[in-house]
């Protein structure tokens, strides 16, 4: 079906806005907390800060109540109630500075639970605000006057016309002090321009969530939901958040090159996920990736990344094509992520840049890659053997960087197989860094007839 992208604005104009680090002010004014049987009400104001990370907060005017007491056991069960639940608080109010409050003796901030208000059921178009997302330009231009620059995507999935609009000033902060910002304004709405509820796009906020996060190596945070009625006046708010990890530089197997390929992928991500036993490993397996993506310390992200290959071989090899039958002649793990790697179509052996691994592999008389990613794994979660010099031997911190790259390269292309995806990707086992651009095809590729590729 064609869609017509005429209806989307040239900008995206996000509606919440901040400088670097500064807190978002959602709410001022009178307010009701509830929290189990206790509550309290007062002169107050909601925040969005920062740091340490970012939390929904708000703080009331007046002295420690049995409230704050119960906050410090349940954080996260306090619920705000605003005056008018029918219309979303306008933007732009100021931070709430004590001297605007003379005489007030204002508490600390506390973390809010998650906040829904507005009518939800006839929505024309939703906004999320988008912290920590890629830093790459993407394909389509954006205009803004006479300016303009590529910073926009824009797919069509299951339905709906999602567009992601890039910011340009937060990246130079993020890169030179880490943390958070908004990065990117995403744009969800029916393809055919219906109206819909704000619980019909949960499955797709929920898998481009995890699937963002597959292509960046690290929680991509999407916060501040508001949905904007058949006139573009707002009309409801979620003031919640998913998990988003500080920013910082990631290895991953997706390109700047790549992003014209969100969509295609992202479409097969959301077929597979019609399923939900394909849903829950899907989910799993990226969030174990995320987390074996931080080498700090690598000893602990080469098992955890392991827990991913043992779940993508059962998931693959026993539940997909049953291959495998639990309790008959089971497999070791090496053997069953060798086994893995035939079904996908990867080669078994060392490549040649991970050069510290191919040389244990020969010198522990190792069959292939899975041989000698167990013989690490096995030599850092059990005790190790001592040396003459009476100290322990652990693995090498070199071979233990080619283990961890590999296995989680391993991760990513069992993935990618799993999407029926065709393309080319970052490999993970470069050397000396990677340049925008340098991809080759997965190891499954088809050569396009009477072509050299």
């Amino acid at each position: 079906m064609a869609i017509d992208i005429s209806r989307i604005p040239e900008s995206l104009v996000p509606y919440y806005t901040c400088g670097f680090g500064e807190s978002v002010v959602l709410y001022e004014g009178q307010l009701e907390l509830r929290s189990g049987d206790e509550s309290e009400s007062g002169d107050g104001q909601i925040t969005l800060t920062w740091r340490p990370k970012p939390q929904i907060r708000w703080r009331v005017d007046g002295t420690v109540s049995p409230l704050a007491a119960f906050m410090a056991i349940d954080r996260q069960a306090t619920q705000a109630i605003l005056p008018s639940l029918d219309r979303v608080p306008p933007p732009g109010l100021d931070v709430w500075a004590p001297e605007k409050r003379p005489g007030a003796n204002s508490r600390r901030t506390e973390p809010l639970g998650p906040c829904e208000f507005g009518n939800p059921r006839t929505l024309r178009r939703m906004l999320i605000h988008v912290v920590n997302g890629f830093e790459w330009h993407l394909p389509q231009v954006i205009r803004e006057g006479t300016a303009g620059w590529r910073g926009r995507l824009t797919m069509e999935v299951d339905g709906w016309l999602i567009t992601v609009d890039r910011h340009q000033d937060p990246f130079t902060e993020l890169d030179e002090e880490g943390g958070f910002a908004f990065t990117h304004t995403l744009q969800i709405e029916r393809s055919d321009g219906a109206t819909f509820a704000a619980p019909d796009r949960e499955r797709l906020e929920l898998g481009m969530w995890h699937f963002f996060a597959f292509c960046r190596g690290r929680l991509v945070g999407f916060t501040l939901h508001v949905g904007f009625d058949e006139n573009d006046e707002p009309c409801w708010a979620d003031w919640s958040q998913r998990l988003i990890d500080d920013w910082q530089p990631t290895i991953n197997w997706c390109d700047l090159l790549l992003v014209g390929e969100f969509e295609g992928l992202l479409r097969s991500w959301m077929t597979l996920s019609e399923d939900p036993f394909w849903t829950q490993v899907l989910h799993r397996v990226v969030r174990i990736l995320v987390s074996a993506n931080d080498p700090h310390p690598l000893d602990a992200a080469i098992p955890t990344a392991q827990t991913a290959l043992e779940l993508l071989s059962w998931a693959v090899l026993v539940i997909k094509e049953t291959w495998l039958v639990p309790g008959e002649g089971d497999l070791s793990f090496q053997g069953r992520l060798r086994l893995l790697l035939k079904w996908a179509g990867i080669d078994p052996a060392v490549p040649v840049e991970l050069v510290d691994m191919e040389r244990v592999r020969r010198e522990a008389n190792l069959t292939d890659a899975p041989a000698t990613i167990a013989w690490v794994r096995n030599r850092l979660v059990h005790p190790p053997k001592m040396g003459n010099d009476g100290l322990p031997q652990w693995p090498s911190h070199d071979l233990q960087v080619d283990v961890w790259r590999l296995s989680l390269q391993y991760i990513e292309l069992i993935v990618l197989r799993l999407l029926g995806y065709q393309g080319r990707f970052g490999t993970r086992t470069h050397i000396d860094g990677r340049w925008a651009g340098d991809v080759e095809p997965v190891p499954w590729a088809v050569e396009p007839a009477g072509g050299n590729g």
